[in-house]
């Protein structure tokens, strides 16, 4: 029984690629077409459904260019970029991490756009930003539109890029 079973009937949706094909040819477009991921902790996982890139390729080890997926990295590059935030947010403290929202609504418009999402509003952006208790990403400031960058966020630090 075992006989008849062949590497392409267990793998019959992969192709066997030549290691001198170029990008093109393996994936039918550039390698400028996929967007580069900046995950620290799930960075294989986001490179492997970004085109099945080892982690090698796809990592900037950087800032992302307000193209990243997720709002806390949206919110970090927007600190980051002086040119692109418009005075929507500011450093309280950088050393500490701590930012306050000062335009909310030009936030979640500006989070809205990025998502393809109209009806995006600071309420619900807010609640998202609270999620991020959970995991360590961002620490609660007991103060109206003030946060904090957490232990798992990074690239927010100046000597840590």
């Amino acid at each position: 029984m075992l006989d008849s079973v062949t590497p392409s009937t267990l793998l019959s949706n992969t192709m066997v690629c030549d290691p001198l094909m170029s990008w093109t040819e393996i994936f039918g477009t550039t390698e400028d077409d996929y967007p580069t991921c900046d995950h620290q902790t799930v960075r294989d996982k986001a490179c492997m459904r970004a085109g099945g890139i080892s982690s090698q390729e796809c990592h900037s080890h950087g800032r992302t260019n307000l193209q990243s997926s997720h709002l806390w990295e949206f919110v970090r590059d927007l600190l980051l970029s002086p040119e692109e935030n418009s005075g929507i947010l500011e450093w309280e403290d950088r050393g500490q991490g701590i930012f306050r929202v000062v335009k909310s609504e030009a936030l979640a418009k500006m989070w809205g756009q990025r998502k393809k999402n109209d009806r995006m509003t600071y309420e619900k952006l807010s609640r998202a930003l609270r999620y991020y208790y959970k995991t360590g990403i961002l620490e609660r400031v007991d103060r109206r539109l003030v946060y904090k960058f957490g232990k798992n966020a990074h690239g927010w630090q100046e000597n840590k890029i």
